[in-house]
């Protein structure tokens, strides 16, 4: 089988209007990518599925909200483009085998394409699992909450397989090379889905069809949120012998396992008050209503006084950045971050390039650390050459004495963020830093950016060497060559088998 020319051109909209992982900065081969998308393109079109050669994703552990670490991936930029044409080939038939969205059961994730490359245009659906929670908590004496254990990490890669050619039996040949094509992306463990793409998604989403089934074929009061699931009863008893069952069933068909710390059986006012109707929930309520007012359109604003005249756009700003700094103070007071306020304050101060919370942000880095791509992405849109130098201290702190600014995920980041402005290269502190992070890519930016020839002619001469996330970092820094240096070595590249060298290098030959 062979992908189709209109999932191609999706996933390359997807990619270009969204990302390719949700945890990670887009990386420049796409760039080249989509300058050379006429060939590419062909190549993905005319190219058996089976045929790919797939390479081995960036894999790093991310702090999480609580305690510990998640495993997060990054994919090659062409496997992106193949899973997520992938993807886009079956999501609909998926969508269409789900619980109905009227049913109020399966709230995560409602899969509606569009033309702008999206594959949930109605948003995640969490808002929808918290509401229903509530509603059925009013009319229920007992619930039964339950987690998957390492969810995305442990699917079993032929249980996907038979979910996809479960939704249409025309499926059956592409739910195969679907599953060839995750085993080769596992070194064939059999196991897993990369955390981060959103093509993910759909497939964990194919995953739970029939557990959504078998729970609902037991109880009809279900509402589940990806791997959180939520069942509600007036009798315990039979919640007690459907957790039993539920376990078996995962375990045979899926081989899941719950999570024993997140599972248990509560009295409703027990799972109103640690779920529902907490203090720190409450609070978080009031920070999404301050959030929702917060349109960044003319009209009303909180403390505005209601006055004939329009306010005007330093009114506007002002009130913009004094509401930002209030939620932000009353998100650093909670013992756990609340991810999803946070992103969403991040990314309108970003969208604003709104500097208010800038020392917040800064004095409390770790945090923040949970939402490290949100956070890097605000500090590089509000930052310039002055910024940089009122807060350098800070920054240097940040190096030395972050509880998370060496692991690796971390460094990721910050070297992403020190790599994109010349002005922090003249420091050595940062330098030094930017040297110790993993792999040669902030390395080959930090070279390009100053310009140091010597560092492309010491990696070019090993040049084949090295793995292709690496050896791309060294062809993008190659363009600080002298042209009679840059031009042959680029001219033999591109010659590659390799589409996105070959694509990279004609991109930096034209530049």
């Amino acid at each position: 089988m062979k992908l189709t020319c209109q999932s191609v051109d999706w996933a390359k909209i997807h990619i270009q209007n969204y990302y390719d992982s949700d945890f990670f900065v887009k990386p420049f081969e796409f760039k080249a990518i989509w300058s050379n998308w006429q060939k590419v393109r062909e190549f993905l079109t005319t190219t058996d599925i089976n045929d790919f050669i797939v390479k081995t994703p960036l894999s790093y552990a991310a702090p999480k909200s609580k305690v510990g670490y998640r495993i997060v991936h990054q994919l090659d930029p062409m496997d992106s483009l193949i899973y997520t044409a992938l993807a886009y080939e079956i999501a609909e038939k998926v969508e269409q085998k789900r619980i109905e969205i009227s049913d109020d059961a399966v709230c995560s994730y409602r899969i509606e394409l569009n033309d702008e490359g999206n594959f949930f245009s109605k948003g995640n659906g969490y808002l929808n699992f918290k509401d229903k929670s509530i509603s059925y908590a009013e009319s229920y004496k007992y619930v039964l909450v339950a987690d998957i254990t390492d969810f995305y990490n442990q699917v079993y890669l032929h249980r996907i397989q038979n979910a996809i050619e479960f939704c249409d039996d025309d499926l059956a040949d592409l739910s195969n090379n679907i599953e060839q094509f995750l085993m080769k992306l596992t070194n064939k463990t059999s196991r897993g889905v990369p955390v981060g793409p959103a093509a993910s998604i759909i497939m964990t989403e194919a995953l739970m069809l029939d557990v959504d089934s078998f729970i609902l074929s037991e109880n009809e009061k279900y509402v589940r949120y990806v791997d959180d699931i939520r069942v509600f009863s007036n009798s315990y008893d039979d919640l007690n012998l459907l957790l039993h069952n539920l376990t078996k069933y995962l375990y045979n068909n899926h081989r899941l396992t719950l999570s024993t710390s997140k599972t248990k059986i509560l009295y409703i006012d027990d799972f109103k008050q640690n779920y529902i109707d907490t203090h720190e929930e409450k609070e978080k309520e009031a920070i999404h209503e301050s959030l929702n007012e917060l349109t960044f359109q003319l009209g009303p604003y909180p403390d505005f006084e209601i006055v004939e005249a329009e306010p005007t756009k330093q009114q506007i700003v002002k009130a913009q950045s004094e509401a930002f700094v209030s939620l932000m103070e009353q998100i650093v007071e909670f013992d756990v971050i609340d991810l999803g306020s946070t992103r969403h304050i991040l990314r309108k101060a970003k969208k604003n390039r709104t500097r208010s919370i800038l020392p917040i942000v800064l004095d409390k880095f770790d945090f923040f650390a949970p939402v490290m791509r949100d956070l890097i992405l605000y500090l590089e849109a509000v930052t310039n050459q002055r910024v940089a130098e009122e807060n350098l201290i800070k920054l240097e702190n940040i190096i030395s004495e972050g509880k998370y600014s060496y692991i690796p995920y971390v460094q990721y980041w910050l070297s992403y963020y020190f790599t994109s402005r010349d002005y922090f290269l003249e420091n050595q502190i940062i330098k030094d830093y930017v040297e110790k992070s993993e792999g040669l890519r902030f390395k080959a930016i930090q070279a390009k950016r100053k310009k140091d020839i010597s560092w492309v002619r010491k990696y070019k001469n090993q040049f084949d060497q090295y793995s292709s996330w690496d050896r791309r970092a060294i062809i993008f820094a190659g363009d600080i060559l002298p042209k009679g240096e840059r031009k042959p070595w680029m001219d033999n590249i591109s010659q590659s088998n390799d589409i996105v060298d070959n694509s990279l290098a004609t991109y930096i030959k034209g530049i």
